[in-house]
C-alpha cells in the first residue's frame, strides 16, 4: 500500500494529488493507495482519501504502508524514516501556490543527499521514482546518531568558518540552519549542545551548569512559564505592564491582524510600525505623508509569515498570533533613537545595566553596575562604547524599581527601558538573551552572572 500525506497547512497540494491519479490511470501505480490530502481542493478520483487524520490514524497508515509519499515537512519525514519504510518526498513549492516559500527542499534535499530517501521536485519524474524505489528500495537504515549527527557536522564545517552572517531574513536563517532544525525535532538537548559548542567554543553541562550562558539554555529546556509567550509579545505585554506600571506605556495609535486594515489617513506624522513576534522587525516613519504604503504593506505581510528559528530553543516566541503594532514615534529631540537602557534583573532583583547605543549604525554596548561603575572590558557580543555619565540618582532609582516590579516571579529578566525628555518608557521583556548564544566575555564575567541566576526545581 502507498499512503500518500500532504501534512496539515492549509495550502493546497494539488500537484501531487492529479498525479497520482495520472500514475494509477496509467498503470504505473497498481498498488492500493490511500491518501491524506488537508485543504486541497482536488480531489482523487482512483483512491481513496481523508481531508486530515488523528495520530492514531495516521500512525496505522504509515505502519500499513510499504511506500509513503510525503510532503517536504520534518515530522512527516522522520516519522515514517524512523519506522523504516521507503520514502518518496515531493517539496510543497512556492510558485504553485503550495507555501509561502520554498523551504521544505532545504529538508527533502539534505536527506536526499545522504541517501535516507528520494526527493521529487518535478512532479512528473514521480512515477520514475516509484519504479527505481520498488527495484531498488533503499537500504540506509535512518539513525539519529549517524544520520542526523553527520548532517550537523556537515552543517559546521560548511558554515563555522563564518563569523557573522548580516542581513539574513528569519527565513534564510532558518534555512542554512535546517540540519540543526531536524535535529531539534528529535533531540531538543542535542540541538542546543551542538549550537553551543559552536556559539561558544566549549561543551554544554545541562546537568551542572554553571555560567550564565548554560544555563539560559537550561531555562529554554525546562522553565515552561505559561507567562512567558504573552510577555515576549509587544501587543499582549502591554496588559502585564498596564497592571503594574502604567505610566511607562508608550501611546499605542493603532494594532490588528492585516496591513490592509492600517487607518494610513488617520496615522500622526511620525510613528514606529512594528510586527509583535520578532526582533528588529520595525519601519520607524518620520513621514508618513511620504511613506511608500504599498512597500510597507508587503513588508509587513512577509513579517507576519516569520517564524523563529526553531533549533534556538525560544518556544515560547510566537506563541501568541502576530499581529502589527502601531506605537508613537519616541524623539529624544537629536534625530537619533533613544537610548536603550536594558536591566538585567535576577530573580527579581536589579543586577547590571547594559547601554546600547548607535543601535542601526556602529551598535555599541556598554555594561554598568547598578551604580553605574563602567566593566571596562566586559562584552556581551558587541564591543565596548565610551562611557557615558551616569544617570541621576533618582532616575537611576525609578528605573531599578520598574524593572523589579515587571521582572518578580523569574529566575532572569532583562528588561528594557528607555528615556526621552526626562520620561521613562517600557520597551520589552528579554527571558533568554540571545538566546544564549551572545558571546559574553571575559568567561569570569559569564561565571559571575551565572551565580546570581538561581534556577527552579525542573
Amino acid at each position: 500500500m502507498i499512503f500518500v500525506c500532504v501534512g496539515s497547512r492549509e495550502y493546497q497540494f494539488n500537484r501531487l494529488l492529479k498525479e497520482v491519479d495520472s500514475l494509477i490511470e496509467s498503470g504505473v501505480i497498481k498498488d492500493e493507495v490511500f491518501a491524506q490530502i488537508a485543504d486541497s481542493n482536488y480531489v482523487p478520483k482512483h483512491y481513496k482519501y481523508s481531508r486530515f487524520l488523528d495520530e492514531k490514524e495516521f500512525n496505522k497508515y504509515q505502519d500499513e504502508a510499504d511506500l509513503i509519499v510525503t510532503h517536504g515537512g520534518t515530522g512527516a519525514i522522520i516519522g515514517a524514516l524512523k519506522k523504516k519504510k521507503q520514502v518518496i518526498a515531493v517539496p510543497r513549492l512556492a510558485k504553485y501556490g503550495e507555501h509561502i516559500d520554498d523551504h521544505q527542499t532545504q529538508i527533502t534535499g539534505v536527506l536526499a543527499e545522504q541517501k535516507l530517501l528520494l526527493e521529487v521536485r518535478d512532479i512528473e519524474k514521480l512515477g520514475r521514482s516509484i519504479q527505481k524505489i520498488k527495484e531498488k528500495p533503499i537500504v540506509k537504515v535512518y539513525n539519529k546518531e549517524s544520520d542526523v549527527f553527520g548532517l550537523v557536522d556537515q552543517y559546521i564545517e560548511e558554515n563555522s568558518k563564518k563569523k557573522k552572517r548580516k542581513g539574513l531574513t528569519p527565513l534564510a536563517k532558518s534555512a542554512i540552519l535546517t540540519p540543526l532544525n531536524l535535529l531539534y525535532d528529535i533531540s531538543p538537548k542535542t540541538a542546543l549542545k551542538i549550537l553551543f559548542r559552536l556559539k561558544h567554543g566549549q561543551k554544554l553541562d545541562l546537568k551542572n551548569p554553571k555560567t550564565y550562558s548554560e544555563k539560559l539554555q537550561w531555562i529554554k529546556l525546562y522553565y515552561k512559564n505559561p507567562l512567558l509567550p504573552k510577555l515576549v509579545d509587544k501587543y499582549t505585554v502591554r496588559q502585564y505592564v498596564e497592571e503594574r506600571c502604567p505610566e511607562i506605556l508608550d501611546k499605542l495609535i493603532w494594532q490588528g491582524f492585516d496591513p490592509e486594515s492600517i487607518p494610513w489617513n488617520k496615522l500622526p506624522e511620525k510613528c514606529v510600525i512594528k510586527v509583535t513576534h520578532g526582533s528588529g522587525l520595525n519601519i520607524i516613519c518620520k513621514n508618513t505623508k511620504l511613506l511608500d504604503r504599498k512597500k510597507t504593506k508587503k513588508i509587513l505581510k512577509k513579517w507576519l509569515k516569520y517564524k523563529f528559528i526553531k533549533c534556538y530553543g525560544e518556544w515560547f516566541y510566537g506563541v501568541e498570533k502576530p499581529r502589527i503594532i502601531i506605537e508613537e514615534y519616541l524623539d529624544n529631540g537629536s534625530g537619533e533613537s533613544p537610548e536603550d537602557y536594558k536591566i538585567m534583573c535576577f530573580g527579581g532583583k536589579p543586577e547590571y545595566i547594559t547601554v546600547d547605543t548607535n543601535r542601526f549604525t556602529d551598535h555599541r554596548k556598554n555594561i554598568y553596575t547598578t551604580d553605574w561603575k563602567f566593566l571596562k572590558g566586559v562584552r556581551m557580543d558587541f564591543p565596548n562604547g565610551e562611557p557615558m555619565q551616569p544617570l541621576p540618582k533618582e532616575v537611576t532609582k525609578k528605573l531599578l524599581n520598574y524593572a523589579s516590579i515587571l521582572s518578580q516571579g523569574f529566575p532572569h529578566a532583562r528588561v528594557d527601558l528607555y528615556i526621552v525628555k526626562e520620561k521613562i518608557y517600557f520597551g520589552e521583556i528579554t527571558f533568554t538573551m540571545g538566546a544564549g548564544f551572545d558571546k559574553v566575555t571575559p568567561y569570569e564575567f559569564d561565571l559571575e552572572m551565572g551565580q546570581k541566576l538561581l534556577l527552579p526545581e525542573k
